[in-house]
């Protein structure tokens, strides 16, 4: 069965969000690290979004007032998706207690269907709770104790998110535009996977095989994530980890299309956690990579697929032994690797909000897959003009965004259409095959419109 949440499309959840956030509680900066991020103001847009904002109702006089209060509205977002996070842990891993794990689209059936929290949810959370209070110095643990976590806070948690859960499972079902709508409302998640690496290794060789002499070096990774807790598919005996800065790091290197002497990664992230996380990294370290889809009778990877995740991390790291997963795992491609110390110092993290915020430094590529879903329209117009604002005049945004409303915002905010392809992950017997798409934008370079195939079945999210 295709998990939940991927439908007929490659999930690939490799991004978490980076759209809006209160400047109060934000990580300190490394000591080396300028203060880089500021608010954006109105005279700093370009005169096509200004005109955009007006007619969707936000003229100048009224975008101060916005800005307060999107920043508000994600900062409960954030707080809304690491509880979600926190459900889907209690009601999956078997590290905590023997009790059988529960599918969570199929705890929210039950849930919505009974109207109280049926009796095997409500026993693993109270598990939950016991192991929360208890003393330990697990990572994961660790970041659910920042929540909290007795138990009557956990039915309150579990009681929103099944509800959430069970109107995109069973409620807006194949209603794309039921289903978009919901992202842009619902938590924002951190979630993590290895799939998206693919679409953007395809989106790199693309742009490495229109130019050839490309270079780059400083490369902004928009909501780089954590790999903390799945809404589904949950495989006990993976870290908490970030890999999607080590894989675009990888892809840049074997491609050519940079050095590793001379690349900067720079991880933007709304999630203070996730920044946390992330400024802790010390190299070498251990990657642990599991596909998020596995394969069965009627899903079957592709060749080219197989041999990305097969071969990802060789250009800046060494193979270590296949890590023993159990049947949680089962049919799933996974591989782990050691990434080697000469990328230490290259790695840095930044907490930012894309909608309201930009970054002083100017980089030559800008990366944001799965982003984009969850921000509305006017979020979207924002947060594309300050993805220009942090590019080179030559520099490239790649994301994996085919919302029809960006022919019309990208090019506004100075970002047209260069290239756009798809890639297939995964045929489904007596289905369409699960896929995602690529984008890449030039900052001021006139479009280049590529039809990307007949693709039936639209990416959808996690």
């Amino acid at each position: 069965m295709v998990p939940a949440g991927v439908r007929r499309l490659a999930r690939v959840v490799i991004a978490v969000l980076v759209c809006g956030a209160t400047a109060a509680g934000a990580v300190p900066q490394r000591p080396h690290e300028p203060a880089l991020v500021h608010a954006v103001h109105w005279d700093a847009l370009p005169a096509a979004v200004h005109s955009w904002l007006t007619r969707a109702g936000i003229d100048q006089a009224r975008f101060p007032g916005w800005l307060t209060a999107n920043r508000a509205r994600t900062a409960r977002r954030i707080r809304e998706g690491d509880e979600d996070h926190l459900v889907a842990f209690a009601l999956q891993s078997r590290s905590f207690t023997p009790l059988d794990r529960i599918e969570p689209a199929l705890s929210a059936k039950a849930f919505v269907s009974g109207a109280t929290i049926p009796a095997d949810a409500a026993a693993r959370l109270r598990a939950m709770a016991r192991t929360l209070a208890a003393a330990d110095d697990d990572p994961r643990l660790a970041y659910f104790r920042e929540l909290p976590h007795d138990e009557a806070a956990l039915q309150g948690m579990y009681t929103r998110a099944m509800r959430v859960l069970h109107d995109k499972e069973f409620v807006a079902g194949n209603d794309a535009q039921a289903v978009a709508a919901m992202y842009q409302q619902r938590g924002l998640s951190t979630d993590s996977a290895v799939e998206a690496g693919y679409a953007v290794q395809a989106g790199l060789a693309t742009l490495h095989a229109l130019d050839p002499a490309r270079r780059i070096r400083r490369v902004a990774i928009i909501g780089p994530g954590l790999e903390i807790a799945p809404r589904t598919g949950f495989v006990d005996g993976v870290p908490p980890q970030s890999p999607q800065p080590f894989a675009v790091a990888d892809a840049l290197i074997s491609l050519g299309l940079a050095d590793r002497e001379t690349l900067q990664l720079f991880c933007l992230d709304v999630n203070p956690r996730v920044v946390t996380h992330l400024a802790r990294i010390r190299l070498p370290v251990d990657l642990m990579l599991v596909s998020s889809i596995a394969e069965t009778g009627a899903v079957r990877f592709t060749e080219d697929y197989r041999r990305y995740v097969l071969g990802l991390g060789l250009a800046i790291g060494d193979p270590q032994p296949e890590p023993l997963l159990g049947e949680a795992a089962r049919g799933r491609l996974r591989r782990a690797v050691r990434v080697r110390q000469d990328l230490a110092g290259r790695l840095h993290s930044l907490r930012l909000d894309v909608v309201t915020e930009r970054a002083d430094v100017s980089f030559d590529l800008v990366v944001v897959t799965n982003v984009l879903p969850y921000l509305a329209n006017e979020e979207l117009a924002l947060a594309l003009a300050n993805m220009r604002a942090m590019l080179a005049e030559d520099g490239v945004l790649l994301h994996n965004e085919a919302r029809p409303i960006l022919s019309e915002l990208a090019p506004a905010a100075g970002l047209p259409l260069r290239q756009g392809r798809t890639v297939t992950i995964a045929t489904v017997a007596g289905s369409p095959p699960l896929y995602d798409t690529v984008w890449l934008h030039g900052a001021g370079r006139a479009v280049t419109r590529v039809a990307v195939g007949d693709a039936s079945v639209p990416a959808e999210r996690r």
